[in-house]
């Protein structure tokens, strides 16, 4: 049980890094946690967001922090950098080539299991989605703001892809060492050619919304669903279908790999994608963001993603706005989402909400605020509280982390963005303490 819920302010107000700070116009924006990489290191990795286009993110940065993940940074740098005059479709046409949603995955320096260490200990794989903006006027715009007018811009959507680098945290625990450089995210054996994997005919794929988990005990496996997009189920769109995946720890190279892909999920007619995974005893979890329908969730449980594949879904109505759940440290199932039906100011992503979810019927419990941008008294119109995403746990402590800006950052609109929004901006949270704790989240003394 969560017994308290306290606002901590600005985990991440700016980035002192040129070109992504608030006075370039950019903001500290959708973050994936801070994930622990050592006994006493957390890496905080999040995209940042040109406030001057549409959905445009720009660049990842990271941050080692000490001790917890709201502790005392001793390194922030840009680790992948957006490019300007980008012409993946040759001709005139310019873009922008933008990265976000940045994920991590591995096993701490030091951890161990039944007192020995992992032998996958301190390698980490990282990924982002990379795509093009077209660039006009010194803003951004995509594919589903723009009038179609120039030839080839139906292409766009095509441009989206998944990247992947892999590094270790370095001796003295104070930056990180690449080990593998970027290079595009390819399942084993479709290293070159159209396809990437062994689904056919996919035309888009993108990550989780979620981190991946681990499929058995020593970590060497770790697992995620995809978005993918199929050749005429919906073209134009980033969006359509959802896959389960599957990587690999390689001894011999001590890199992970992109080891299996299972089948296409039923996703009921539905446009579906931006998945999270969790496990239950020995079922799969996941829940899928749909596009169309009402823009509910789709709710899949499974004993064997690839052997039966992700089953029959259940479908929970929602809103249009982005939803994460975890299996959480009490070993409740809760959902995190904003709700515009439950808004007292009818706002699409303001309060963020909290439900209980049962995990046999997938009903919902009551709601509950987790934060309200209103009722905190911050100067954003409107107000956006979204993106959010669970830390790991200390004892029984923690944070969630929030995207926390004005509508008008990410969707131009209206009135200039103002210079309270702008010096408010960033990547908020909030710290829950449970009543108890199922278990430690990873151990390094035995």
């Amino acid at each position: 049980m969560i017994t308290n819920i306290e606002y901590k302010g600005a985990l991440v107000g700016n980035c002192d890094i040129s070109g992504e700070r608030k006075s370039d116009g950019v903001v500290p924006a959708h973050a994936n946690g801070a994930y622990q990489i050592s006994e006493n290191r957390f890496f905080m990795v999040f995209s940042t967001l040109d406030t001057r286009g549409w959905d445009s993110v720009r660049s990842i940065v990271y941050q080692i922090r000490a001790d917890s993940p709201d502790g005392p940074i001793i390194k922030e740098k840009r680790l992948i950098t957006a490019e300007n005059g980008w012409k993946p479709l040759g001709g005139e046409m310019s873009f922008r080539r933008i990265n976000g949603m940045p994920l991590i995955f591995g096993v701490p320096k030091g951890a161990k299991t039944n007192g020995k260490p992992l032998p996958n200990e301190n390698v980490f794989a990282l990924m982002w989605y990379c795509s093009g903006h077209l660039e006009k006027d010194g803003e951004t715009v995509n594919s589903e703001n723009q009038e179609k007018t120039h030839p080839g811009l139906d292409a766009i959507p095509n441009l989206l892809h998944i990247r992947w680098l892999q590094f270790k945290l370095n001796e003295d625990e104070s930056d990180i060492e690449i080990i593998q450089a970027p290079c595009e995210l390819r399942q084993v054996g479709y290293e070159t050619g159209t396809l990437i994997c062994s689904v056919p005919s996919q035309v888009v794929m993108e990550h989780a919304m979620t981190i991946p988990i681990p499929a058995d005990e020593t970590c060497s496996k770790w697992v995620e669903c995809h978005n993918v997009n199929l050749i005429d189920e919906n073209m134009g769109e980033t969006h359509g279908s959802v896959i389960p995946v599957e990587y690999s720890w390689n001894e011999k190279s001590g890199l992970y790999e992109w080891t299996r892909t299972g089948e296409v999920a039923d996703s009921e007619g539905k446009t579906a994608g931006e998945s999270s995974i969790s496990r239950i005893g020995d079922q799969w979890i996941i829940a899928v963001r749909t596009f169309n329908a009402g823009a509910g969730t789709l709710w899949y449980k499974t004993d064997d993603l690839f052997g039966k594949g992700m089953g029959k879904p259940v479908w929970r109505p929602g809103t249009y706005a982005p939803r994460h759940h975890y299996r959480c440290p009490d070993g409740v199932l809760r959902i995190f989402i904003n709700d515009m039906r439950l808004s007292p100011q009818d706002d699409k992503r303001n309060p963020l909400y909290m439900f209980e979810v049962d995990p046999e019927t997938f009903e919902y419990s009551e709601p509950v605020v987790v934060f309200d941008a209103r009722s905190a008294g911050l100067p954003f119109e409107p107000p956006v509280v979204d993106m959010s995403k669970l830390c790991v746990h200390q004892g029984n402590k923690q944070i969630l982390i929030f995207r926390m800006i004005s509508l008008r950052m990410t969707s131009p609109m209206g009135n200039p963005i103002t210079p309270e929004e702008m010096d408010a901006a960033g990547i908020h949270y909030v710290e829950f303490t449970y009543d108890k704790v199922e278990k430690e989240a990873w151990r390094f003394k035995r």
